[in-house]
């Protein structure tokens, strides 16, 4: 408590002395009321809340967290004034299963808000209705109001219990009032029913000194800061209640290095002095912790560094209770086609620890990446990567493969690991070939094995007929899908002008043939039965079928195209059954490489899923030697093993004249984002 209370003082000196305001957490209440009323979506983000695309006529903007079933409405009084203020809804069914600690399950917060006739004039009334289930039904009200008086900014924050549950209340009533001139002075007042009764009193001299004091419950707290420019000194001295603290800090500046000494005494409790300082090219650094003059911790580095080529070469030895004794050393190294790195750590007992990696840049921009790990001369886990780029007149191919192999699973990797399915050896192979002057004629394959067993295999082909989509993963889909299948495949074998054949192991479509007869009409079969035989015009492009099973379930697929154009179309997909529905829609246009559109959207509902919705974009170009893909992604599902809402974002650019290559993935599931990013070569991840 007393080091808390020698912090807090430490603080408040510091950001007073240093030509801040007397505090002002009021402001900062205004402030984020507004920045929450003008930008709602980057809160909403943030707590990995979506928004509706469509608001009910009652609110103006609608958020909803389906996982845990919250929501957030808002109100404008003036939506093209929003910050004149309004009101919003806040409701959780169950803040428990989203944060593990909390009292209450249900919560349902009304809230009002006010920013008067000017929202830069700091003035506000702010009241927010409460109510929360544990134990009972806990309900409140709490407001907030700003006013201006004689030159005095006056803020009054009130609770108010208004039912109590079976339990002492979460929020028990209180009462806060404040008066201040913001530069000089503070006073004000805290009564609660918890039994505080307190008083308290700032001044200040800006750039000086500040001078506090907090008095109430027997109990009296005298805070003096003073701030000696000249010397860059900082002391505070706290009186708490008759226990005598002091602190002192003292800041060094220079053009090649930076110093702090800071004291701090606890009377009784005892004395701490840490002491730090560094140069400011990293070359050296030290920190020094004592406590009641005996050492604490004690971390000295020095090293050799020319950050321009990226070499460095640093030791850093340590001294700490409860860690014992060792040493870091941290070396990089560039070669001539990449860069070495070696970090080691050596403990006076027990086992250190080795890392080494090193990169190489190959022909095309292609990379080999390599890293061992090893502990005491054995090696724990060793990993290999290599990018391949191959260029030819007629295309653009990636050859990917890598190799990732424990040795010793007491490996903390190797454990880490094991939370998604344990391995010794993961070996991953894969080829991508694209068309330099046809983008779309594509030749993917891939195959990723765990030990004996191979866990994912993708082989796409649209360069010829019979056009290729095969994705197996039987760790995974079974996951995904609502039918439990571990893969999905398609084969499309297409003849323009004569006949279209598709068939694939989903259930939805097994196949789906149209032929043209000799007459000129055409036959279409569906999942292997005759629809029709007809001369399709425009207006008649589609086709439905019903299937029904004996136990009474059905499925109606409804499938529509604009034309018989297979560079540009649009197409529906409707499935209306007892266990699912689904409204898709596909549209491309290939037929100018430069400027390329793919999109794709599909809302339904399954058992697995529940309600969903499904949105890809994509744009690709192909001008001059130069390839670009660029894919937007956006999914909801109710029913996931994967936080939802997911946002999908790719960036791919192959530059056939210079070798040159951009990859760029990101995926944010729920606010937590994660990406990959390859460049000529140089990888980077970002979590």
């Amino acid at each position: 408590m007393t080091l808390r209370l020698a912090v807090v003082g430490l603080a408040i000196s510091l950001a007073l002395a240093y030509g801040a305001v007397v505090p002002r957490q009021d402001d900062f209440l205004f402030e984020t009321i507004q920045s929450f009323l003008v930008e709602p979506e980057a809160y909403a983000s943030a707590f990995g809340f979506s928004r509706s695309k469509r608001s009910s006529g009652d609110w103006d903007k609608e958020f909803n967290l389906n996982s845990v079933g919250a929501s957030v409405k808002i109100k404008y009084d003036d939506p093209n004034n929003q910050l004149k203020g309004g009101k919003a809804q806040i409701s959780i069914d169950n803040l428990k299963q989203y944060v593990k600690r909390a009292r209450s399950s249900k919560v349902q917060l009304d809230i009002k808000f006010d920013g008067g006739d000017s929202p830069r004039d700091g003035l506000f009334s702010l009241e927010v209705a409460y109510e929360l289930h544990h134990q009972g039904v806990e309900k409140g009200v709490f407001t907030a109001v700003r006013s201006k008086k004689s030159g005095m900014w006056e803020t009054e924050l009130v609770n108010k219990n208004t039912q109590k549950p079976n339990v002492d209340p979460i929020f028990k009533s209180f009462e806060i009032k404040m008066k201040s001139d913001r530069r000089t002075m503070l006073v004000g007042s805290y009564r609660s029913d918890r039994g505080y009764d307190y008083t308290f009193n700032v001044d200040r001299v800006p750039g000086k000194k500040v001078d506090a004091v907090l008095e109430g419950n027997g109990r009296k707290y005298v805070l003096n800061g003073v701030l000696d420019k000249a010397e860059k000194l900082v002391t505070v001295d706290l009186d708490a209640n008759g226990f005598k603290y002091k602190l002192t800090a003292d800041v060094e500046s220079t053009d090649d290095k930076v110093a702090l000494d800071v004291k701090v005494n606890l009377g009784s409790a005892g004395s701490y002095s840490v002491e730090f300082d560094a140069k400011r090219d990293l070359t050296s650094a030290g920190l020094d912790i004592k406590f009641n003059n005996n050492d604490f911790a004690n971390f000295k580095m020095k090293g050799k560094a020319d950050w321009g080529n990226m070499r460095f070469k640093h030791e850093l030895r340590y001294s700490a209770v409860g860690f014992g004794n060792g040493k870091f050393r941290f070396m990089r190294s560039p070669t001539k086609d990449g860069g070495k790195l070696k970090i080691q750590w050596t403990p006076d007992q027990g086992l250190g620890a080795e890392f080494e990696g090193k990169r190489l840049l190959t022909a095309n921009n292609g990379m080999q990446l390599y890293g061992k790990g090893s502990r005491n001369d054995e090696k724990y886990f060793e990993y290999n990567l290599n990018f391949e780029p191959v260029l030819d007149s007629d295309g653009y191919e990636m050859k990917v493969n890598s190799e990732f192999e424990f040795f010793n699973t007491n490996s903390v990797l190797y454990k880490a690991f094991c939370t998604y399915g344990c391995f010794m050896k993961r070996t991953l192979t894969s080829r991508m070939y694209v068309n330099k002057d046809k983008p779309y004629k594509v030749d993917f394959d891939l195959s990723l094995m765990k030990d004996a067993a191979e866990v994912l295999k993708a082989d796409i082909n649209t360069k010829q007929s019979p056009y290729v989509f095969k994705l197996i993963a039987p760790r995974i889909l079974p996951k995904l899908l609502p039918t439990g299948r571990e893969s999905i495949e398609f084969e499309a074998d297409h003849n323009p002008g004569s006949y279209l054949h598709v068939k694939s192991n989903t259930n939805m479509l097994s196949s789906f043939n149209v032929d043209k007869l000799s007459n000129g009409m055409r036959k279409v079969e569906l999942n292997g039965k005759e629809l029709l035989q007809a001369d399709f015009s425009k207006a008649d492009n589609t086709i439905s079928q019903t299937t029904t099973l004996p136990d009474g379930r059905s499925l109606t697929t409804t499938v529509s195209w604009e034309s018989d154009n297979m560079k540009k179309n649009h197409v529906n997909l409707k499935l209306d059954g007892t266990e699912r529905q689904l409204d898709a829609h596909f549209n491309w246009d290939v037929t100018n490489p430069a400027a390329m559109t793919m999109s794709g959207k599909g809302k339904g509902n399954n058992k697995r899923w529940g309600n969903y919705q499904i949105e890809r974009d994509v744009k690709m170009s192909s001008k001059a030697g130069v390839f670009k893909l660029d894919l937007d992604g956006h999914a909801e599902f109710e029913k996931y093993f994967m936080p939802s809402p997911i946002e999908t974002k790719l960036r791919v650019m192959l530059d056939t004249n210079n070798k040159e290559y951009m990859i760029e993935a990101n995926k944010d599931f729920n606010g937590r984002k994660m990406g990959v990013t390859l460049n000529n070569g140089k990888l980077s991840l970002s979590l």
